[in-house]
This record gives C-alpha cells, sequence and structure tokens, in this order.
C-alpha cells in the first residue's frame, strides 16, 4: 500500500524506513509522504515471517 502510494517498490520502502533514509532525496520524500497518510507501522510478526526469523523463545513446562 505505501509502496504503491509512493510510486516505488517494497524494497525501496524497506531501505528507507529501515535503514534511515538511504534513497534520494525525491524517493525518501514520496516514501515519507505516504507513511504519514496511511499511519504506516512495521509489523514485527511479518518482518519476522519475511526474514524467516522472529526472536521468539518458546518455553515447554511439564505441569504435574
Amino acid at each position: 500500500m505505501v509502496a504503491r502510494e509512493a510510486g516505488v517498490s517494497a524494497s525501496t520502502v524497506f531501505a528507507d524506513h529501515q535503514r534511515h533514509g538511504q534513497c534520494s532525496g525525491g524517493l525518501k520524500h514520496a516514501v515519507e509522504a505516504a507513511i504519514v497518510k496511511f499511519n504506516f507501522r512495521p509489523n514485527a510478526a511479518a518482518r519476522g515471517l519475511a526474514l524467516g526469523k522472529t526472536l521468539t523463545i518458546g518455553v515447554v513446562a511439564q505441569r504435574d
């Protein structure tokens, strides 16, 4: 949604948002405007699925 609004790829949005503005001035402005328009907040669960790691620890306990 953000990438479509800004007219860029999802990887460009990632590069700008997660890597703190490594895009050129025009692209950076378009991405930031789309982020504000949609009130975008990264989703940790979705990021974990995409990256293949969630940084989540599971605990198994036996109850007697």
